[in-house]
Order: structure tokens, then C-alpha cells, then sequence
């Protein structure tokens, strides 16, 4: 007891009790109120799809912040959704019972971690893809002759070969552009269609060293550009080709052209990325298909174009020198100095398209003469050269 008499411990009063009671009721209603809460959150299927996506996102979130990996999304993976039978559900409680306290909320900012901070994502769009860069290979000026197909289907003697390459010299051609054959579905020429062109280039080169050799593949647009599964194909076909026989470079010809067919720029970005260090030239429309902004894209990428001046069905030569005027300065223009251009220009029998009195390599020549920014000719067929053809190209090969 105190000095006063009184206890040493202070005396309850009769309302204390009645406080602390009405306290603890208080606290078990709040814990009542906020489970029912969490647990109509949960089974609210408006509120719950914002809120397991908010959840989904911080998880992702953090996660990525400690290990370095990218959210699914950016990988182009799936996401599993997280459904309400994944979510964890919170018991409810009866007003007779007190509740235990909820857990507390998963921490959203991830625990700190001792390997450095990944880079922050940028949101803006990556910059245009870049060509490859180009060889720099220099086969011009172009004084080419196209060889018939079939011509090395079958191995000739070297003195057929060395005699052929004379007549190739003499006519003024250093370049030779052999019609090898077709791709096939999976991007290949069939052995058998140039089982001679081994034995060719070497007779050629100990004919003549100074003869460029190249080989011409066709294909389809259809077949061979849109279908992007056998870009690797071709590209690795022709790299082992140009490997196999020491070619000098590949001309591609995939018809009919259409007007700026973008797969067209993807497989020539893989063909070069597999031939870095060999010409690559493509065949290109002379009727205004290819805008000069996709002449460009294809120049870029390309070593060669050779416009086709040929099968115009046009009736009259004046004619065909404006239309074939119109498309040399068109590529030209568009070309500049990204790569060289040399037309194709047409020496062979009559068809429905072509009217050899209309379309020869005189008239052809005319329309060359008044362009600017060429880089040669290639005459089509060697095969089957007229004497008049043989004289035009005779006074025009020497102004390439």
C-alpha cells in the first residue's frame, strides 16, 4: 500500500471495462468489413479481370527487373492467363468469430539484386533496316552476250569452247551470261540442266581470262520471292555454285515483275548477305512497274540491274525508242551511281510481242545513246545475232 493508505496499483473503474469491450467489437467489424471487401473484389468479375491484370503486370514487371528477361509480349510468346480458378481466394468470416488479420499484400518492387540493371526498353520504333553492304564489285562497262539454255547442259571439248569464246571476242562481248535454268520449289537448278558448265569456265578461262563469266537463274515471283521459306535455299544454291565453279556473278530473273514487291528486297538481302564478295544483278521491268523509290531500295542491295527493252508489242520503232528512252533515264535517275545499269536489248526471231523490225539493237541503240548514267549492254540472243544486229552492235559497243 501507499503512504496515503490507498493500493499502490490504480483502482479499474466500472466504465473501463465496458471500453476495452466495445474496442475489440470495433476492431472485429473493421477486419469483417475489409475481408468481405477483398473477397467481393475477388468474385466481381468486372473488378477482378483489372485487378489480376494490374497484379499480372507488376509480377511480369518485377520479374523482369531481376532476372534481365523481357515480358512475354515483347518475345512474342504466349501469356497464360491467370483465369479465377488460379486466384487465391480469401475466406470469409462470420460476424461471431473474430478474423484473423488478411496477409499482407506481395511486395511489387523486386528485392535488390546484386547484377547490374537491365537497359531501359526504348518505345520508339527501331530505324529501317539497313542494306548489307554491297562488294563493290566492278564487272562493267557490260558488253554481254545471254547464251541459249541447254548451252552447258553437256560438256564440250576445249577446242569447241576455245572456238566459241573466239567468236565472242571478235563480235565485241566480254561478258558471257549463261541461261542456267529454273529454280525449283526448293530454290535449286536441277544438276542436269548445267552438268557442262564446269568443264565451260574452264576451257573459257584458259581461252580467254579476260571473259567474265555469269550465270543467269529464273524463277517466279509467285514461287520464289513471296514465298520467304525458300530464300535461304536460293541464297545457299547460288553461293555453292559461284564457289564450285569460280563464277564471276549471278544474274536473277524472277517473273512476271509486279509493282514493288517488298518480299523482292528481303531475298535479296539474304542472297547478298551469302555472296558478299560476288556481283549479284537482277533483271528489272521496262513498263513502269518498279517506282524509282523501289529502284532504289533494289540498287541498293543489288550490283546490276539490266532493264528488259524487249517484247514492248509496240508497232512502230519511234515508238519504241521514246518507250525505251523513258525507261533507261526513269532507272537512271533513280540508280545514280548505287549500282550499274545495262539495258538488255533484243536480237532474236519474231513472236507475238516482238516485231524484230520494231525492236532490234539499232533501234535499241538510239534509245541508249540519248540516255545518260549507262554502264553497257547485253544482247539477247547471242544465238541467234543477225548481220544487221551484228553491225549495230558493231558501231555502238564501242560508245559503252
Amino acid at each position: 500500500r501507499g503512504g496515503d493508505g490507498r493500493s499502490g496499483s490504480r483502482r479499474r473503474r466500472p466504465h473501463d471495462g465496458r471500453r476495452a469491450a466495445g474496442a475489440v467489437l470495433a476492431v472485429a467489424a473493421l477486419l469483417v468489413v475489409t475481408t468481405v471487401a477483398v473477397s467481393a473484389r475477388t468474385t466481381d468479375p468486372a473488378a477482378s479481370w483489372v485487378d489480376r491484370d494490374l497484379d499480372r503486370t507488376q509480377v511480369r514487371e518485377a520479374k523482369g527487373a531481376e532476372t534481365g528477361e523481357r515480358p512475354a509480349e515483347e518475345r512474342h510468346e504466349p501469356v497464360t492467363p491467370t483465369g479465377p480458378e488460379q486466384q487465391e481466394t480469401v475466406p470469409t468470416t462470420t460476424s461471431s468469430s473474430v478474423p484473423e488479420p488478411p496477409p499482407p499484400p506481395a511486395p511489387t518492387t523486386p528485392p535488390p539484386s546484386t547484377a547490374p540493371a537491365p537497359p531501359t526498353p526504348t518505345t520508339t520504333s527501331p530505324p529501317p533496316r539497313s542494306p548489307p553492304p554491297r562488294s563493290g564489285r566492278d564487272l562493267g562497262p557490260w558488253r554481254a552476250a545471254y547464251l541459249p539454255h541447254g548451252w552447258v547442259a553437256a560438256s564440250r571439248p576445249a577446242g569447241e569452247v576455245a572456238g566459241h569464246v573466239a567468236e565472242l571476242r571478235q563480235a565485241g562481248f566480254s561478258h558471257q551470261i549463261h541461261n542456267l535454268g529454273v529454280l525449283d520449289a526448293a530454290g535449286r537448278v536441277p544438276d542436269t540442266d548445267y552438268a557442262g558448265l564446269d568443264a565451260w569456265v574452264r576451257h573459257s578461262r584458259s581461252a580467254d581470262p579476260e571473259q567474265r563469266i555469269v550465270v543467269w537463274v529464273s524463277g517466279s515471283e509467285s514461287a520464289h520471292v513471296d514465298n520467304a521459306a525458300v530464300h535461304g535455299g536460293i541464297a545457299g544454291f547460288l553461293a555453292d555454285l559461284v564457289d564450285r565453279h569460280g563464277l564471276d556473278g549471278v544474274l536473277l530473273d524472277l517473273e512476271p515483275f509486279r509493282a514493288d514487291n517488298l518480299a523482292y528486297v528481303d531475298l535479296l538481302d539474304t542472297v547478298r548477305a551469302a555472296l558478299p564478295g560476288t556481283w549479284l544483278g537482277v533483271t528489272a521491268p521496262a513498263d513502269g512497274q518498279w517506282s524509282p523509290t523501289f529502284i532504289s531500295a533494289i540498287a541498293a542491295r543489288a550490283d546490276g540491274l539490266s532493264p528488259m527493252l524487249y517484247d514492248s508489242s509496240l508497232s512502230t520503232a519511234a515508238a519504241y525508242q521514246e518507250w525505251a528512252t523513258r525507261a533507261l533515264r526513269r532507272y537512271a535517275d533513280a540508280i545514280g551511281t548505287s549500282a550499274q545499269l545495262f539495258p538488255s536489248i533484243p536480237s532474236y526471231a519474231a513472236n507475238r510481242y516482238h516485231d524484230p523490225a520494231v525492236e532490234n539493237v539499232e533501234t535499241a541503240g538510239r534509245a541508249i545513246r540519248a540516255s545518260h548514267g549507262l554502264d553497257g549492254a547485253a544482247v539477247y540472243w547471242w544465238w541467234e545475232f543477225s548481220d544487221a544486229d551484228r553491225a549495230s552492235w558493231a558501231a555502238l559497243r564501242g560508245q559503252l
